[in-house]
């Protein structure tokens, strides 16, 4: 997601609502800066990681194919955990994918593990941060990242307290 001409992010957001990575991109978003972003998240959060069962993603069959390839997937640990790890397209983006074997393999639909889960969580966050956009045009990026970071963490406060005001927390 951009939100100013030149700052692009990635996030990673939970189901509930918790924003739990936020990465800047270089350039333009890229299979190989989402997986490299996700690989060092999944590295550095190994418990994260062992605990994960789906990776849900806009463009998730580039993803999968990506992270199965045979030159990277046995390189660390953590590429064989993302090549075993189940990556699926999420539900928003799902219908405007055709081919045969993204249909076959990364379809959130056939996913019981999926059913009654919000795989438009990011993009749903994207809308809600997207109205900074107009703050963030002029900023430094520094100040662009600090700025980023608080609205994160306000952003989890306020999901954290409506999950505990429904006792699910």
């Amino acid at each position: 997601m951009a939100l100013a001409n030149e700052f692009r992010i990635l996030a990673g957001v939970r189901p509930c609502g918790i924003i739990v990575l936020v990465s800047e991109l270089f350039s333009c978003e890229s299979i190989s800066q989402v997986y490299a972003i996700l690989h060092e998240y999944f590295r550095s959060n190994d418990s994260v990681a062992h605990s994960l069962e789906f990776i849900c993603y806009d463009d998730g069959c580039h993803l999968r194919k990506y992270s199965c390839n045979p030159c990277r997937k046995d390189e660390t640990p953590t590429a064989k955990l993302l090549a075993a790890s189940e990556i699926v397209i999420d539900k928003m983006h799902f219908s405007g994918h055709t081919d045969k074997w993204c249909l076959a393999t990364c379809n959130p639909n056939v996913f019981s593990g999926l059913n009654n889960v919000d795989t438009e969580i990011c993009e749903q966050t994207f809308a809600w941060l997207s109205r900074y956009c107009h703050v963030t045009r002029h900023m430094t990026r520094n100040t662009f990242v600090f700025f980023l970071l608080y609205l994160c963490d306000l952003h989890n406060r306020r999901e954290e307290t409506k999950l505990r005001n429904s006792h699910y927390l």
